[in-house]
């Protein structure tokens, strides 16, 4: 995904030819790991096209991120044409104005200047004399815009509320915005799609989510869906977006109209009413974002820009009077200890601070708490604005700032840590737990010092569902200042406390779900070290990662994440590092269905682990190869990889390695139904485990061999293996791993014809996989379900759990799974009659596995296809199907098959009559 920032420099062409070109030599020398800058100038840009001059650079300038307008005595047609469409599209623009002869400049032109610079949220012109103070002004303001932007980055998520009360940012008080409140309610009845737009620190976010609490009010079946966007892509807001419907990773295979296509019918499906995107910078998403909308689907946005959408409504400071009510509101009681002259303090106060509701509240509330009058707090401020940092030059940005400075002297020193603390962890919202780790305190040590600072608004409480751990967050403005000061070594600091968030220590069931809520920030802490050089950080942050992401089933954001490692590895030449990493992407993608990139990533890793000599790891990737190309079909391969598996484990001496290597090969064998070969390596591992005292494999070996005999229909020693496996994983504290057996005790138990301490143990499968929201696994649980309830005969059961678990699988785009669900699905519709329709869900499941190449699951369906028509007295349309899985099965040397397929086709043909036999 390119995540480079196009930058358009424009100016009169001859007048400021020089500067121009050396801000473009500026640009190519610029350098950022995670945002690469590339600048376009159209006299060295440009390129031979039929299109006119102005079609060319309006085409650039579209999909450019940051606009730069140089301006000086001239008047410029195009210039100012290229400034307007910037503005228009939501582009960032910096002017630079050249201060030398000013009475020389054109009246047009300082009419333009004058008129751009006077608007609220305007932009405030930067001037200079020189090339170099020119230089020196951009390389600044360039280096605070990518910062940023990176700030404003995040691994998103949306969130669908039902809850009024849950809402994100609502405020305690909105005063002063009754009319656009009302404004933007009477849009949402013709479900229009509304802009909020001003500059920081007016209160989009409030507006927004007061509206959104008031709409879930007067409309309780509706739903919000909310998103803050910052500077992400569509690509990623679309995947974002699905996520609540179980759609994302289904999405990340999908083209991009794809993804509009499918989001938009999975809205139309549900309850969705309001949809927000806050904090929205990229006005190209947007665009794309609405194409996805249905018209029953009402949209606020957010932004710094006025994006043109239907409707368009700047959010201006508060009216003068309107601000020196929320401010007197705030302060409460204490207002009767003023005297007249105070008034005047209050209304000065209000006027300094730009009338914006961010610096209002910091003012209440410190007044409240301190018990001062307005004229003391106006000496304060005063005081702290030299102190001032030079990222904040923006104007409106550093007064209010400003009065953090005397807020946070009025708390001590441990709460004004915990404030300073958000810089360090790279994000502007972050769990209790997370602060306590790093702070080295305990969490009711940080809850008191937050509370602290709530009162005086410089923190807040995230309102959230039940069972989600406390978040907190700053405003955007209060996490410019944070970072600004925050030191390499805390952001060092801010790493270990995402490690120790996220370190494994054994189990992933002993990090709980809930440490998703730090998980942006823990991305972020990856991107930061990767752009720093930070190697052993990013290093550690992977580690810590890895597992919980795995297990979590966030495999987009892993490979993200395993992105930044490779970035890391190659820039340090570290050839081990970088086949481990293709080795981790190998496995990923496998479990995503992208095979032949998975056959890429491994074959990578195994050239280079033989490069380097490293045999481990070479192993290890050839057994990952292998199960590959199980799924593949491939059996041929997976055998030679396994065989070069065990000889390089034998080699080095290493018992795990040959484990996991017979592991495979008897998979292999179990695939081409040669359960006799399959059984012997299997226990060949559980020797080898017990002999050199490996547990967990020893338990592993146990459930394999389990499985095995109950393909043999041997269930009763099948369970013996089973229980044996379970009380193993117990005992070494493998929990995570002990729900697969208890998922196969369900399934033998209700083969066994125990069928209800059969569903026990599966419903107590699905209980954990839904505990840990697992979706892969819940699929498989209700698949699993629907099997058993299909053996019972309670086709109507069965047919439920079925419809349960294709719903998820079709979501998440798992191909496989979806086949088998629907060919049971199928052969229950049979069992209650409606052979046509059963017969219509097992081709549908034969379509897929063909389309992914599953070639032993197509001569499975075919086979269930031949007995659905056998069963009906189709004998004649049988035995296509059947004479179609027997051929699978011959190219597989899948001898059960054979067998199978062979006497069906026989007792097929037994039953057509002679004459029929033989007609076309």
């Amino acid at each position: 995904m390119d995540k480079t920032l196009d930058v358009f420099i424009s100016s009169k062409m001859l007048e400021l030819a020089t500067e121009r070109d050396a801000l473009f030599d500026l640009f190519a020398s610029l350098k950022n790991e995670i945002f690469p800058i590339r600048a376009w100038i159209f006299e060295k840009s440009s390129y031979a096209s039929s299109h006119s001059s102005r079609e060319i650079y309006l085409e650039v300038l579209h999909n450019s991120r940051l606009y730069i307008g140089l301006f000086w005595n001239l008047y410029g047609e195009w210039t100012v044409d290229e400034f307007e469409h910037a503005k228009n599209w939501g582009i960032e623009q910096h002017i630079y104005v050249k201060n030398i002869n000013p009475e020389h400049r054109e009246k047009k032109l300082q009419i333009f200047l004058e008129s751009e610079t006077e608007v609220a949220g305007g932009i405030s012109p930067s001037w200079f004399k020189t090339t170099e103070e020119l230089l020196e002004k951009v390389r600044n303001s360039v280096k605070e815009w990518v910062l940023r932007i990176f700030y404003a980055t995040r691994n998103i998520s949306a969130v669908l509320h039902s809850k009024s009360k849950y809402i994100p940012y609502l405020p305690d008080i909105l005063i002063g915005r009754e009319q656009v409140v009302d404004q933007v309610e009477q849009f949402l009845k013709s479900n229009s799609h509304v802009v909020l737009y001003g500059s920081i620190g007016t209160g989009k976010t409030a507006i927004a989510a007061t509206v959104s609490s008031r709409y879930l009010t007067a409309h309780k079946r509706k739903t919000v869906l909310w998103l803050t966007t910052g500077n992400e892509n569509a690509d990623i807001v679309l995947e974002s977006l699905a996520i609540p419907f179980g759609l994302r990773e289904k999405f990340s295979s999908l083209a991009m109209p794809n993804k509009v296509e499918e989001l938009r019918k999975r809205l139309e499906r549900s309850s969705t009413g309001l949809i927000v995107l806050d904090n929205v910078w990229d006005g190209q998403m947007l665009y794309t974002i609405q194409s996805a909308i249905p018209d029953s689907i009402a949209l606020i946005a957010t932004a710094r820009h006025p994006f043109p959408l239907q409707e368009t409504i700047e959010v201006n400071e508060l009216q003068p009077d309107k601000a020196f009510e929320m401010l007197t509101h705030l302060v409460g009681s204490d207002i009767k200890l003023w005297d007249g002259s105070e008034s005047d303090a209050a209304e000065e106060l209000c006027q300094r601070l730009g009338y914006l509701p961010f610096g209002l509240e910091i003012a209440g509330k410190n007044m409240h708490e301190n018990r001062t009058v307005p004229s003391e707090l106006l000496e304060q401020y005063a005081n702290s604005l030299h102190e001032m940092h030079a990222d904040f030059a923006e104007p409106g940005r550093e007064s209010m700032l400003a009065l953090l400075i005397p807020s946070l002297s009025s708390v001590d020193e441990f709460a004004r840590t915990t404030f300073m603390a958000f810089g360090a962890l790279f994000q502007a919202k972050a769990s209790t737990q997370l602060l306590a780790l790093y702070l080295a305190s305990t969490e009711k040590e940080i809850r008191k010092h937050l509370y602290t600072l709530q009162r005086y608004g410089l923190v807040k409480h995230l309102r959230q569902e039940k069972g989600l751990p406390e978040q907190w967050y700053i405003l955007d403005l209060s996490f410019s200042y944070v970072s600004a000061r925050t030191l390499d070594r805390q952001h060092i600091s801010g790493i270990a406390a995402y490690v120790k968030r996220y370190q494994q220590t054994g189990s992933a069931e002993l990090i709980p779900a809930s440490a998703r809520v730090d998980l942006e920030g823990a991305l972020k802490a990856v991107a930061w070290a990767t752009s720093t050089n930070h190697i052993k950080e990013v290093d550690y942050l992977e580690q810590a990662l890895y597992k919980f992401m795995l297990w979590q089933g966030l495999y987009t954001q892993l490979i993200a994440l395993l992105g930044y490692v490779a970035k890391t590895a190659e820039k340090s030449k570290n050839r081990q590092r970088q086949a481990q990493v293709w080795s981790k992407l190998g496995n990923v993608l496998m479990k995503l269905g992208k095979l032949d990139d998975a056959v890429r990533n491994c074959e990578l890793a195994i050239t280079v682990a033989t490069e380097i000599g490293d045999l481990y790891l070479k192993a290890n990737n050839l057994i990952t190869l292998a199960h590959v190309y199980i799924i593949k079909s491939d059996y041929p391969k997976s055998m030679t990889a396994c065989m070069e598996a065990r000889k390089i484990a034998t080699k080095i001496k290493d018992p795990e390695t040959k484990v996991f290597a017979l592991s495979a090969y008897g998979t292999t064998h179990s695939h081409l139904g040669n359960l006799k070969k399959a059984l012997y390596y299997q226990k060949q591992c559980l020797t080898i485990s017990k002999n050199n005292h490996l547990p967990l494999n020893q338990a592993n070996s146990l459930n394999d061999i389990g499985k095995l005999y109950s393909h043999q229909n041997k269930k009763r020693i099948a369970l013996s293996y089973f229980e044996k496996a379970l009380a193993l994983y117990t005992s070494i504290g493998a929990f995570d791993r002990r729900v697969g057996v208890i998922h196969n005790l369900g399934m033998t138990y209700t083969y066994e014809n125990e069928s209800q301490k059969g569903l026990d143990y599966l419903q107590e499968a699905l209980t954990i996989y839904r505990e840990r929201s697992d979706q892969d696994l819940i699929c498989s649980a209700l698949g699993d379900l629907g099997n058993a309830y299909y053996f019972m005969k309670n086709y109507q059961e069965a047919i439920r759990y079925l419809k349960e678990g294709l719903t998820i699988a079709e979501n998440l785009g798992m191909r496989r799974l979806e086949a088998n669900l629907l060919n049971t699905l199928g052969a229950s519709y049979h069992e209650l009659g409606d052979t046509k329709l059963g017969a219509e869900k097992v081709n549908k499941a034969i379509s897929i596995s063909r389309e992914i190449g599953d070639e032993a699951r197509e001569a499975m369906q075919l086979y269930t296809l031949g007995d659905l028509y056998f069963e009906s007295n189709q004998f004649s349309k049988s035995l296509q199907p059947y004479q179609a899985s027997y051929e699978i099965y011959v190219k597989l040397q899948a001898m059960k098959g054979i067998k199978d397929t062979e006497k069906q086709i026989e007792r097929a043909k037994s039953k057509i009559p002679i004459k029929k036999r033989g007609a076309k």
